[in-house]
């Protein structure tokens, strides 16, 4: 049976090499939340960080912008998007996820893999 979901969005990090994707978007320029005091490159995503990275100019019009590339481009047979920062753990992840947000909001049906997050 064929799956109907033909929109897919990743996040990954570029250190361990990019998934099979048609397109493929760096976020490493967006502020890094685990350069924040007292946070660490290890550490999992809490509120503070994902409020960092969203709360930036930059990081809402990519958002917008990215949104608005899918529904263009969402008449095509099999969507896939990967979106990339450094380790695939905090960036990629809270764009990736807001991106997600945004699209059940419009009703698009998709599926979300953060490929690097453990």
């Amino acid at each position: 049976m064929e799956s109907k979901i033909k929109i897919e969005i990743f996040s990954f990090g570029f250190k361990y090499g990019q998934p099979l994707a048609n397109f493929y978007f760096d976020v490493s320029f967006l502020p890094n939340p685990a350069r924040l005091p007292g946070k660490f490159l290890t550490d999992e995503l809490d509120d503070e960080m994902r409020k960092y990275v969203l709360q930036n100019e930059n990081t809402k019009e990519l958002i917008t912008r990215l949104v608005n590339f899918i529904e263009f481009i969402s008449s095509f047979d099999v969507i896939k998007v990967g979106v990339g920062c450094n380790s695939g753990r905090h960036r990629s992840v809270i764009v990736v996820t807001e991106i997600s947000n945004r699209l059940h909001e419009l009703g698009m049906d998709h599926k979300v893999i953060h490929r690097d997050l453990f």
